[in-house]
């Protein structure tokens, strides 16, 4: 792998590298560097790359449109770096980038959205089992990401949900007030962003 990545890096448009979790680790990551051209990036559960070498990446790949990182050492200050922390000219590059998956980063917390909120080119956000995304939270972001065509935050704990229907300790009046938090919450989101596939 890493001959060719040597031999064909200038010329490399997509790169999933998902699969190599195992085996990914900084000094693997580091040959990326060259691949400047990419335009499509999956690092998803390459849990051993650190987060420095996770922002020496993606700022050396300014062509980027999509980029997937779930589950890997992501954290807030990678976010602004990318999103909010920008000179004019790298925020003109950076609008390149519409896709981005970060779910499972366990890293994140809510001061994420201050950078999120500024990434306002994306059309496509995955933050599946997000431990930081509150209702607040994501309403904030709705409202700053008018552009957004899919939007995915199931299994998120601290989002309202349905009750379950396995659920035989809870009353009929709880399940009732669940079940309009719910409609209420997803009605919110739908006025936010109308026409957008919304998974919750």
């Amino acid at each position: 792998m890493l001959a060719v990545l040597s031999n064909h890096a200038a010329s490399l448009s997509k790169l999933d590298l998902a699969d190599c979790a195992r085996t990914m680790n900084d000094n693997v990551a580091s040959k990326l560097i060259k691949c400047t051209n990419l335009v499509e990036l999956h690092l998803d559960y390459c849990k051993k790359i650190s987060k420095e070498t996770l922002l020496e990446l993606v700022t050396a790949m300014p062509r980027l449109v999509v980029l997937g990182v779930s589950a890997c050492a992501v954290t807030d200050s990678f976010l602004s770096a990318i999103f909010l922390d920008l000179t004019p000219e790298q925020r003109l590059q950076r609008r390149a980038l519409h896709t981005l998956i970060i779910a499972r980063c366990k890293l994140l917390t809510e001061r994420c959205l201050d950078a999120l909120c500024h990434a306002s080119q994306l059309h496509v956000l995955i933050m599946s089992s997000s431990h930081f995304i509150t209702p607040a939270g994501l309403l904030r972001i709705c409202t700053a990401l008018p552009s957004l065509k899919m939007l995915d935050v199931t299994w998120c704990p601290n989002l309202p949900k349905l009750p379950s229907k396995y659920a035989v300790s809870t009353s009929e009046e709880a399940s009732t007030n669940d079940i309009a938090a719910h409609e209420l919450f997803t009605g919110q989101l739908t006025a936010l962003l109308p026409g957008a596939a919304i998974y919750y």
